[in-house]
């Protein structure tokens, strides 16, 4: 038995030293590197603006460049729990206002539908890295 108890405490500190390396020393580094990846979506978004190719008063513009800035500051906020929060906490006029705004994209020009699709993916990635250890 005692054999058994030293052999799990040595494996639970082994894990514990595997979630700390990966805490200070993978996860920084994996944040910076989406984080640069949603600065990069925000400026090919105001390119479509300087380009001519989006209006800047478009409502879909506003609202995906309204995303991706709140993005680029709350990347290391996203995890499993908070989202599971957060879809338990949506009333039903929030609700209907996540399905306009999904309208207000659906209907955006080819190239926000694109930069909304990535900034997807790199939310995902965030959600996935965030959460391997609570």
């Amino acid at each position: 038995m005692t054999h058994f108890i030293a052999e799990s405490i040595f494996w639970c500190a082994i894990l514990s030293a595997g979630a700390l390396l990966y805490q200070w020393a993978v996860l920084p580094g994996i944040r910076l590197s989406l984080r640069y990846r949603t600065f990069a979506l925000r400026d090919r978004l105001r390119a479509l603006v300087m380009n001519g190719t989006v209006k800047k008063t478009s409502l879909a513009f506003q609202l995906l460049h309204h995303n991706l800035n709140s993005m680029c500051v709350s990347l290391s906020r996203y995890d499993l729990a908070r989202v599971w929060r957060a879809i338990d906490a949506l009333d039903e006029e929030s609700r209907e206002k996540a399905k306009a705004q999904r309208a207000v994209i659906e209907a955006a020009p080819a190239e926000i539908k694109e930069i909304f699709r990535e900034s997807l993916d790199v939310f995902m990635m965030a959600l996935t890295f965030n959460s391997l250890f609570f």
